[in-house]
């Protein structure tokens, strides 16, 4: 029996060194140890513990099941191995470390194994990306949608993206601000060429690279017209030619196509002109459409398209009328227009209209204009003129006249007069004026015709600014004058009237009163009210202001009224004064005397006379210029409530009794009577 040593089972194998991220176009280097643990470091001893070997095993994103990245390696005297593993391709490497014994001694190459350790995989390569874009050239302004197709490797690698744009076929590039998106909207609106690219960043090694350049085209569309005609009659050839400009330039040579639907079927031509001839009445639909000629013929917006609509008809009659004068002055000249609507209308015809004019006398003159001087033959011999007009072509068929009747005269100058009609005889007094004249036949023919008002001093006039032949005024004061009106015109003729005028001076203002006297006695004090009536003056004037006055004082709150209401209250003599002023400045004043006498007391007497169970006390009281009003009685020197009675009834009882009475009057001016007095006993 042979009995062979293992290795101890306190050995270990660590990934001493891995790296956390790598990049994929470099290796990643890991280091391996084998030993065993005294204390904290990990001892290797060859003589102890044997030669050993190791290798890498990996995991991937692609492959779930660890297997052998590496060969087998000698670890060196120290424990030590180092390897290199390809991380191209993976996005993450898992890694653990495998050491075995080397010996030929069956059974004794049992493995260990290390933890594993995790790698992740960064791009270190320049970032890769392509451009798409749906169309490269449309027509300005346009908005090109591109796209960058980016992997996802590359994407994860990448720390920011702009697009660039180069005007001069690559040799310059500039960046496109805000332009850190994958897909960009870029607008051309002006037509021209753009190079575009991207430019992106590596995050992990700060590496720039760049996609291949697209090339876009903003292109100019022609802009596209049918030239021609749109009526035609039946087997008349009509020829349309196309025009096409590029911003404003005709192009020569534009790809141009057509195509004609007509009862004939559909037939489609190429070339600049077109020329039809149809048989048959009836609409023709022509289409054209261009394009330059450096655009693709498959680009549907690189096409532009007009359309026409022929008309193939037998024309018929045209509507003709004249337009002119229709009042004419013989010897003067005058111009007349004749006036065609061809049965195509509006519509832009190959046919042409032939026109002329037949004159009173036969004379023809051709063409739709005409200039003629009536004679005075024809102020006799009134032939209208006459206007027609026929399809070239076509005149026993489409011959239409039309004629125009006139009125011929003749200028003469008429005979004017003045018609006058005057509001009133008195001044001011407002008056108007109208010129006639004899020859109604000369109403609106005069040339230029004029007319000049003359007014005299103390006359205000104006003339009618819409009918001159009108004018109307003021006279101002009574007395006669005299208008004068020129009429005159363009050719010499002048006409001077005269026409009078009188007015008479206006009645001067009256005015009556009627007064009420608040007694009659002509005593003070007095309450008087005077009312006025006012006659007299010019027959538009009115009273405009008046002021009372009493004793010289102005009455104000009576200014402007027709009454005054005074009261006077002292005696003597007094003036009323009324001052009136009217809207045409008119005066007039007019004073009343007032006489008052001085208020005389009443006079009492006082007598007694028997009564049922008392006695009456009587008073006899007189006012020689007014009236008694009220009373006064004292009673034992008390005053009595009775204020109205000239007498007083004194009750005795049952005892016999003496009184003290006295009475004093009031008359109507509130002046009391001297007091009287008288004892009663009863």
């Amino acid at each position: 029996m042979t009995a062979i040593g293992g290795p101890s089972k306190n050995l270990k194998t660590l990934i001493t060194d891995a790296p956390l991220t790598v990049a994929d176009n470099e290796k990643a280097i890991i280091k391996v140890k084998l030993g065993e643990y005294v204390g904290n470091d990990l001892v290797y001893d060859a003589a102890k513990m044997g030669t050993w070997r190791a290798r890498i095993n990996m995991q991937t994103n692609t492959q779930s099941v660890s297997s052998p990245a590496t060969a087998w390696v000698n670890l060196d005297n120290q424990g030590n191995g180092e390897f290199e593993v390809n991380p191209s391709g993976f996005i993450y490497l898992k890694v653990t470390a495998t050491a075995e014994i080397v010996s030929h001694v069956a059974g004794l190459n049992a493995g260990l194994t290390s933890s594993a350790r995790y790698i992740e995989v960064v791009k270190g390569t320049p970032i890769q990306g392509v451009i798409s874009v749906s169309k490269l050239d449309n027509p300005a302004p346009s908005t090109f949608k591109l796209n960058l197709t980016i992997t996802r490797d590359n994407q994860a690698a990448l720390k920011e993206l702009s697009w660039e744009e180069s005007a001069d076929n690559g040799m310059t590039w500039s960046a496109i601000p805000k332009s850190n998106v994958l897909t960009l909207g870029y607008q051309l609106l002006e037509p021209g060429k753009r190079l575009i690219r991207v430019k992106m960043i590596n995050k992990n090694n700060w590496v720039e690279s760049h996609t291949e350049s697209v090339q876009l085209w903003a292109y100019s569309k022609l802009t596209t017209a049918i030239i021609g005609a749109n009526y035609v009659a039946p087997n008349f050839p009509l020829t349309l030619s196309t025009e096409s400009f590029l911003n404003d330039t005709q192009v020569d040579d534009a790809v141009i196509e057509w195509t004609v639907k007509s009862n004939s079927g559909v037939a489609n031509y190429t070339g600049a002109t077109l020329t039809l001839n149809e048989p048959d009445a009836g609409n023709v639909y022509v289409q054209v459409r261009s394009r330059p000629s450096n655009t693709r013929a498959d680009d549907p917006n690189a096409w532009s398209s007009a359309s026409k609509t022929v008309y193939v008809k037998t024309p018929g009659k045209p509507r003709v009328s004249i337009n002119g004068p229709k009042d004419l002055e013989t010897g003067k000249p005058y111009h007349f227009a004749g006036t065609v609507s061809p049965s195509w209308g509006y519509l832009d015809s190959v046919h042409k209209i032939t026109s002329e004019f037949e004159l009173p006398d036969g004379t023809i003159v051709a063409g739709s204009e005409l200039d003629w001087i009536p004679i005075e033959a024809v102020m006799t011999d009134k032939k209208p003129l006459l206007f027609r007009a026929w399809v070239e072509g076509f005149k026993e068929d489409t011959l239409s006249e039309v004629t125009l009747s006139y009125t011929p005269w003749t200028y003469s100058w008429p005979t004017f007069s003045i018609n006058l009609k005057q509001s009133l005889v008195k001044a001011p007094a407002s008056f108007y004026l109208t010129a006639n004249y004899d020859q109604c036949s000369m109403y609106g023919r005069f040339e230029n015709l004029k007319y000049e008002w003359l007014f005299p001093d103390h006359v205000t006039g104006s003339q009618n600014a819409l009918t001159p032949n009108v004018a109307s005024g003021t006279i101002m004061f009574e007395g006669e004058y005299a208008v004068t009106l020129k009429i005159s015109d363009d050719r010499g003729h002048l006409t001077t009237l005269t026409q009078q005028l009188s007015a008479e001076k206006a009645d001067p203002f009256v005015v009556d009163f009627k007064f009420y006297k608040s007694n009659t006695y002509e005593r003070s004090p007095m309450t008087l009210t005077v009312k006025s009536g006012v006659s007299g003056g010019h027959p538009l004037d009115y009273v405009d202001n008046i002021e009372w006055k009493v004793d010289g004082q102005s009455v104000e709150q009576y200014n402007n009224m027709p009454y005054l209401v005074t009261g006077i209250t002292s005696p003597g003599d007094h003036i009323i004064t009324f001052d009136m002023t009217s809207k045409m400045g008119e005066t007039l004043e007019k004073q009343l005397p007032l006489s008052l006498t001085a208020n005389q007391r009443p006079v009492c007497q006082l007598s007694t006379r028997s009564a049922y169970m008392g006695i009456y006390v009587d008073g006899k009281c007189t006012d020689s210029d007014g009236k008694i009003t009220g009373f006064n009685w004292i009673v034992d020197g008390q005053a009595s409530a009775n204020k109205y009675s000239s007498s007083i009834r004194l009750f005795a009882g049952s005892e016999a009794k003496s009184s003290s009475l006295t009475l004093t009057a009031i008359d109507d001016a509130g002046e009391q009577s001297d007091p009287v007095s008288i004892t009663a006993n009863y």
